[in-house]
């Protein structure tokens, strides 16, 4: 079940919610992947929609806060993913090794050619 109908069925069970108990997890799903905007979540939670941006804000869930964060992900997957090409070319004989780089630089002069 998603976060924003977990908290939607507490509530209509009488439940009542307490945006400072929220943790930033919770607040980023509902927010940037189930897409519920500031005043959906502040009606959800019976406040304002300035407190849930303030939260947000607080807790470093501005948009450009949330790309940073995917791009350092990336960066460190594509960090990860070199590391072990890199391991996995080094054991390569060396004839495998030559063929290898061959290839690599028969596909580099491919590429600039079809661009």
């Amino acid at each position: 079940m998603a976060v924003y109908d977990d908290f939607l069925e507490r509530k209509n069970k009488g439940e009542k919610l307490d945006l400072n108990a929220l943790t930033r997890e919770e607040l980023k799903t509902m927010w940037h992947d189930e897409i519920h905007f500031d005043r959906d979540i502040a009606k959800l939670f019976d406040v304002t929609e300035s407190r849930v941006r303030t939260l947000r804000k607080r807790m470093g869930l501005m948009l450009r806060d949330i790309q940073f964060e995917e791009r350092i992900k990336a960066i460190r997957m594509l960090e990860d993913a070199s590391t072990g090409i890199a391991a996995t070319i080094e054991s390569l004989s060396k004839k495998d090794r030559d063929q290898f780089e061959r290839f690599i630089e028969e596909l580099n002069n491919w590429l600039r050619k079809n661009k």
